[in-house]
């Protein structure tokens, strides 16, 4: 018996110094970050394109905390022909930081957070989204939210199944 209650005694003495565990990335350090975890989801590639091209990088790999509603491979090809390659191009960079600022939320936000409600969010470009998670899948605009609650370090991403696109200036 006394064996028993040194070793239970050492795993706790042992869990203390250690501390509490972290999620880990690719490097196993720590916990992704949002750029990171968009990188490696194949279903973000074209959102990843329009990041590195609208020169956002940065931002979601830095401290702020952030919510990406992040439009999916399939929601960026049910755009019209033409117009990803046109946001694309260098002479639209500011277009296209603008159209991706309309799917950045202040804050990491939980979808359950939105639960049986309509919210209105504002956005990183000082817009303001409708989430109606009255009903599934939750809506958002003319999106639907198709994944939830993907954690990073610095924020959450949920996926969508289109572009959501800003307000007419």
């Amino acid at each position: 018996m006394k064996m028993w209650k040194s070793i239970a005694a050492a795993a706790v003495l042992g869990l203390i110094v250690a501390g509490p565990a972290q999620a880990s990335d690719k490097s196993g350090d720590k916990q992704a970050n949002l750029y990171e975890r968009v990188e490696n989801d194949a279903s973000f590639s074209t959102f990843l394109a329009a990041v590195q091209a609208a020169d956002m990088a940065d931002a979601l790999k830095g401290d702020d905390s952030l919510t990406i509603l992040a439009p999916t491979d399939d929601a960026f090809a049910k755009l019209p022909d033409g117009e990803l390659d046109r946001l694309l191009e260098p002479g639209n960079k500011d277009e296209l930081a603008a159209l991706l600022k309309h799917h950045i939320v202040p804050g990491s936000i939980f979808a359950s957070t939105w639960a049986n409600e309509k919210v209105t969010l504002k956005t990183a470009s000082g817009d303001e989204i409708v989430i109606d998670a009255t009903s599934s899948p939750f809506v958002v605009g003319d999106a639907h939210i198709v994944t939830k609650n993907i954690p990073a370090e610095n924020g959450m991403i949920h996926g969508i199944d289109a572009v959501i696109l800003p307000p007419s200036s």
